[in-house]
């Protein structure tokens, strides 16, 4: 419906890829992320993390990511949508400011070189263990990491 209506500086872009995607977010007035279905999006993150003003759907995943960060507004509510977006417009100034620190706990909280390291030490954990069960060993460091398996 709203696509149809074609309204002024609302642009309906499709598929992009990710050159030519994060300049929309980094200079996009608002990031609206209303979704009824999918949560905890990589999109929600992205768009947080460029300080961007984003206006989400009050879905639990989303809540968890966005909460304190970002404004909600009621799935699948035309006239909550609304309504955040008129109180964002209104009080720029103040949504400016909720958007950095919305990039700064992303940075922080979604780190990819940290998810990965944390990854790498679980699977490592996992490996260690396997192994010490495999030779009867009961406790283990693993390699310095201060992980000790028992």
């Amino acid at each position: 419906m709203l696509k149809q209506a074609k309204p002024d500086n609302v642009k309906f872009v499709g598929f992009l890829s990710k050159k030519e995607l994060f300049p929309l977010y980094a200079h996009a007035k608002i990031f609206i992320f209303p979704s009824e279905y999918e949560a905890m999006s990589m999109a929600l993150l992205e768009g947080l993390s460029f300080g961007t003003p984003t206006i989400y759907s009050d879905l639990p995943e989303n809540a968890i990511v966005a909460k304190d960060i970002a404004y909600s507004f009621k799935v699948s509510n035309p006239e909550s949508l609304a309504k955040q977006i008129k109180y964002v417009l209104g009080n720029y100034t103040q949504a400016i400011n909720l958007g950095k620190k919305a990039k700064d706990k992303i940075e922080k909280k979604h780190d990819w070189a940290k998810i990965a390291s944390m990854y790498n030490d679980l699977y490592l954990k996992m490996g260690m263990r396997s192994r010490a069960n495999a030779f009867g060993h009961y406790s283990y460091n693993t390699l310095g990491t201060g992980i000790n398996l028992t």
